[in-house]
C-alpha cells in the first residue's frame, strides 16, 4: 500500500508521517503539474497499486477520482468514505451522536430535545471538520450571540452533535487513541500527541 500526499494542500500536519513513509519507501506525492511522484520527484506508475490518499475531507472525492483515472486501487471506496463522513447514521456507540443541519439547530423543539439527551453542554463540529468545540446548549437559543448568528449563515451546513467527553491527560497530553481497521483487522493504533512518537506492541 502507498500513502499518497496531496501537495495542493498544506502538509505541515503530516510532516512526521511523511518522513516515516519516505523512509519505508511507501510515500507518493500528487499535484496537477507533476502527477504522481516519489520523494525525489520521479514519476510513479500507480496502476494496480493500493493507494491511501492523505488529504482533507473537502478534497477526498477529487483525489480519489484522480487515483482511479490513473489505474490506482482505492483502499477506501466512495461508499466507505461516505460512511466515515456520516458515521452517526451507521454506527451507534454508547456515546450518542446525531447529524443536524444548521437550520435544525435554530429550531426550538429540536434544541429542547438536544438538551434532554445531552444536558447543558454539547460537543459540536461541522461534518467537514472546519469547526469544533464544546459549547453551552443555551447558545443554540441565544439569538444575540455570535454563535447563533453564525448558524444563520450556515443553515445548510451539516453539524455533528454529541455528548461531552472529559478526556484523561498524562505527561504526554490527552490520552486519545486512534485505531485504523482494514479488512476487519487492526492495522494501526496511534496515540494522539503533538511531538511524541510511540511504539505500540502489535496485538495480532
Amino acid at each position: 500500500m502507498l500513502y499518497c500526499y496531496d501537495e495542493r494542500l498544506p502538509l505541515e500536519s503530516f510532516k512526521r508521517e511523511i518522513q516515516l513513509a519516505v523512509e519505508k519507501n511507501i510515500a507518493v506525492f500528487y499535484n496537477e503539474e507533476t502527477g504522481f511522484v516519489d520523494s525525489l520527484g520521479k514519476r510513479i506508475d500507480i496502476k494496480g497499486k493500493r493507494i491511501m490518499p492523505r488529504t482533507f475531507v473537502s478534497t477526498i472525492n477529487q483525489i480519489n477520482e484522480v487515483i482511479l483515472s490513473n489505474g490506482g486501487l482505492l483502499v477506501l471506496s466512495h461508499e466507505d468514505d461516505e460512511k466515515i463522513l456520516n458515521w452517526p447514521k451507521y454506527y451507534r456507540p454508547k456515546r450518542k451522536a446525531f447529524i443536524f443541519k444548521g437550520k435544525d439547530l435554530t429550531n426550538e423543539e429540536i434544541v429542547n430535545n438536544i438538551r434532554k439527551i445531552f444536558g447543558d453542554r454539547i460537543f459540536i463540529k461541522t461534518k467537514e471538520k472546519n469547526f469544533n468545540g464544546i459549547i453551552p446548549t443555551s447558545l443554540l437559543e441565544d439569538k444575540e450571540c455570535n454563535f447563533y448568528k453564525a448558524l444563520l449563515c450556515s443553515l445548510d451546513t451539516d453539524f455533528i452533535v454529541s455528548g461531552v467527553v472529559d478526556l484523561v491527560k498524562d505527561e504526554y497530553g490527552i490520552k486519545e487513541y486512534r485505531c485504523i481497521v482494514m479488512d476487519n483487522e487492526v492495522a494501526n493504533i496511534s496515540r494522539f500527541t503533538e511531538n511524541v512518537l510511540h511504539t505500540i506492541r502489535s496485538i495480532r
